[in-house]
């Protein structure tokens, strides 16, 4: 009787876990715990296999179908991301490579964080997290890629351009935390970019924080497309969120932006061995997320024609490349 009612619990966990839109998704530990959705899936599967093994027909029948359930759940989530868009064999318009990159302050590098990026040269470059004092490192090194640069003054992020940045400015868009925002004219058309980092979600505080500022940003970006509605929005940076956390769900909802990597597959951005890490029991730990928390959001105007992640430096966050098209 206990292993049938350990059965029907487990069956009946894994189903409540599959679904992400599901509302104690929105509470704090069960988000965090909802980085490891993945796991979940495969958590899921191999409990479906399992089931096998049970005596009742009856009860092996019923297990089955509510584990087979939640599978579907898992890949109608997870499906989309690896459904090739139609437009990405054409190529007509402006050309544009943007990249945001974490370069975690606690283990700055300036010259393997300044190999990355020539060895991947792009137009636009979020760099988030560093200090002030790192990133003015950063942008002596890469002058001469990147003669245009502004660092935000609240929020910790700079943003390095190969084009002029117009009206450069830290907002919070009504929340408590600040990120950075610049127009470009590029091929005679303006275009708006978004650099961000909400909070770490390690406490309740930092949680609600997190989320009103990703909240906050999405409200924006719907304002500015009706004021601006021929105006190109990239909004990129580290979310500290998964994409099938109910608030970037409701991010993408609102804001009417398209995450980048739709139709490219899952790219995990952290956590990665980092160079110059030392070996730690947390690191381990760390090693069995790989999950993508940074993000680059482009609005209906561009065309995402590749997304690419690059290998981590001495970083715990891999870089995330997309070249899209106007």
């Amino acid at each position: 009787m206990t292993l049938k009612i350990g059965w029907w619990l487990t069956a009946a966990l894994l189903l409540g876990l599959s679904y992400p839109g599901s509302p104690w998704y929105r509470f704090w530990l069960i988000e965090l715990a909802g980085a490891f959705y993945l796991w979940f899936g495969g958590l899921t599967l191999g409990v479906w296999l399992g089931v096998g093994w049970v005596q009742s027909p009856r009860l092996k029948t019923s297990l089955r179908l509510i584990l087979a359930i939640a599978l579907a759940m898992h890949t109608s989530t997870l499906l989309p991301w690896y459904i090739p868009p139609f437009h990405a064999a054409t190529a007509q318009g402006q050309q544009l490579t943007v990249m945001t990159y974490n370069v975690n302050h606690q283990q700055w590098n300036l010259a393997q964080v300044a190999a990355t990026v020539r060895s991947h040269p792009v137009d636009l470059f979020g760099l988030v997290e560093p200090k002030k004092e790192q990133a003015s490192e950063l942008r002596e090194t890469l002058q001469d890629l990147y003669p245009y640069y502004y660092r935000a003054t609240g929020g910790g992020t700079s943003l390095f351009s190969r084009y002029p940045l117009q009206s450069p400015r830290t907002e919070n868009f009504g929340a408590q935390d600040h990120s950075l925002v610049a127009e470009l004219e590029i091929a005679q058309t303006s275009l708006q970019v978004i650099v961000t980092h909400p909070l770490v979600p390690r406490s309740r505080l930092f949680f609600r924080r997190r989320n009103e500022l990703i909240a906050a940003i999405a409200r924006y970006a719907k304002q500015n497309a009706q004021q601006n509605p021929n105006q190109p929005l990239i909004i990129m940076g580290d979310f500290n969120a998964t994409p099938w956390s109910a608030y970037v769900r409701e991010f993408v909802r609102v804001s009417g932006l398209r995450d980048a990597t739709l139709g490219y597959g899952l790219t995990p951005t952290w956590f990665y061995w980092g160079a110059s890490q030392s070996f730690s029991l947390e690191s381990c730990i760390k090693q069995l997320f790989k999950i993508p928390i940074d993000y680059i959001f482009v609005s209906p105007e561009l065309r995402v024609k590749a997304v690419m992640t690059l290998p981590s430096g001495a970083s715990d966050h891999r870089p995330l490349l997309a070249r899209v098209e106007f």
